[in-house]
């Protein structure tokens, strides 16, 4: 018996003709009159490669650029060859990276982005961020910051890359005003026949660091010193005289046998006094009282000595007064401890009058 036939279906005529996706305005025609000079040498050229690396273009943008074709020597598994290489006009290439990305600003954030996004990944620390010449942070930074007033901040002279504009809100100003003078100073010592100073990308990373390593641990600092009071004049009395040089009375001294190098630092007897003042001011007042004036003998060892200090060969920031901004701290005998509150009971007796602080462990 023959099966039945399949019906069939007959298609249906769609009473609403199908959605179509609204088409995208055209972009408005862009005025490249306006467009800011070029900072690129008028004879300066460069080869295809370099054209598609570092301004990001492709084969099509630069297809319609006058090129000129020369030769070149290249080695291909162990053989020398000759290929053709081509040379453009660095700033045709460099307008057509501007209409590729609407204008010159856009193109510079275009080049800000990427150079964020390499500088962040582990593996490029210390490497270069591949960009035109006219592109480093520092040209950059000059045309896409905001306009400085003409009477500006002395601290913006720091402010050369993008990356130190968007730091420099996150730091208190007296850590941004020690670390960046600490750069300054890179290099300058008698064995150093180089220059001084470090690039600005060197200078952003190390600020970097810095803001990684050292500002999260410092207390807040008092915005008022502390009032006058006979506890606080003693107080400001003893860091008045307080040793400098390695001649003056109060300063001790630790020469290491094996290098041969002498380390100065204050002796017992002038320690004696200092802890003996800031005892006084807590008695007098209290811890709120100590917060304030701790800054005082922060700043007092720093002048003295060193305090926000940078390694440049190991990349690594410290700071040899920072003992003097903390709490109480475990005793551990050293010759070369900051505080050496353990080696009296003056000191011993300073020590246990402090809050336990966070900030201070492991710095002895």
């Amino acid at each position: 018996m023959p099966k039945a036939g399949t019906p069939k279906k007959t298609p249906r005529t769609p009473t609403k003709s199908p959605r179509k996706k609204p088409s995208k305005p055209a972009p408005a025609p862009v005025d490249e009159s306006t467009w800011r000079p070029s900072q690129v040498s008028a004879s300066s050229t460069i080869t295809k490669t370099a054209a598609m690396s570092l301004y990001r273009l492709k084969e099509a943008d630069l297809a319609a650029l006058p090129a000129q074709q020369t030769a070149t020597m290249v080695t291909m598994a162990g053989r020398k060859e000759v290929r053709p290489m081509y040379l453009y006009k660095e700033r045709d290439v460099e307008r057509q990276a501007w209409r590729k990305h609407t204008c010159p600003e856009g193109f510079e954030a275009y080049l800000n982005t990427l150079r964020g996004r390499f500088e962040v990944k582990p593996t490029n620390r210390g490497k270069p961020f591949p960009a035109p010449s006219a592109y480093t942070s520092a040209s950059v930074s000059i045309r896409t910051l905001p306009p400085a007033p003409a009477l500006r901040d002395p601290d913006d002279a720091w402010v050369v890359t993008p990356g130190l504009h968007a730091l420099r809100p996150r730091f208190p100003r007296w850590l941004w005003r020690a670390c960046n003078a600490r750069l300054d100073r890179v290099g300058d010592h008698e064995y150093n026949f180089g220059p001084r100073g470090v690039s600005h990308a060197q200078r952003e990373a190390a600020m970097r660091a810095a803001l990684a390593t050292l500002a999260a641990r410092y207390p807040p600092r008092a915005e008022e010193p502390l009032a006058p009071s006979p506890a606080a004049d003693k107080l400001r009395q003893v860091l008045e005289r307080a040793p400098k040089d390695p001649k003056d009375e109060g300063m001790d001294e630790w020469e290491d046998g094996f290098s041969g190098e002498t380390d100065y630092f204050w002796g017992d007897g002038y320690l004696g006094e200092l802890f003996q003042a800031l005892i006084d001011v807590i008695e007098a007042h209290g811890i709120e009282g100590w917060e304030k004036a701790r800054w005082e003998v922060y700043d007092k060892y720093a002048s003295c000595f060193r305090g926000v200090s940078y390694d440049e060969r190991e990349d690594t920031w410290y700071d040899h007064a920072f003992a003097w901004l903390c709490g109480w701290l475990e005793h551990r005998p050293s010759c070369l401890s900051t505080r050496r509150c353990e080696y009296s009971e003056v000191g011993r007796r300073y020590n246990d009058m402090l809050p336990r602080l966070s900030i201070g462990k492991n710095v002895l």
